[in-house]
């Protein structure tokens, strides 16, 4: 796991909003991603992980960027108590997709 060092705090909050079948996945204030999802269980374990380990995976992703689709991405997930880790996978299901690019959402108080 990598963690830049950094002189002050980011300002970007990149966050998910999940409901019954969809997400938008927010990266910036003119950089998201939409589409409809379906949870699959996961053979794979990341031992440093604790949590409900699975894989997301979406269909007829949409970007606000004009012009970027995708017909289905797929992400390896763990969620936990106190966070969501997503890891991209890419376009294609793999069964030896290496796993890299993570992030974790933590959840706010409240």
């Amino acid at each position: 796991m990598e963690v830049p060092i950094m002189p002050s705090s980011l300002d970007l909050i990149a966050y998910w909003v999940f409901t019954k079948s969809s997400y938008r996945r927010i990266m910036d204030e003119r950089l998201s991603f939409s589409a409809k999802y379906t949870l699959l269980e996961s053979e794979k374990r990341i031992p440093m992980f604790e949590g409900t380990h699975f894989i997301l995976h979406a269909k007829k992703v949409r970007s606000s960027i004009p012009g970027v689709k995708r017909p289905e991405e797929f992400f390896y997930g763990v969620l936990s108590d106190e966070s969501l880790t997503l890891f991209y996978l890419g376009t294609t299901l793999k069964k030896d997709a290496p796993i890299s690019q993570g992030h974790m959402y933590e959840k706010k108080g409240g």
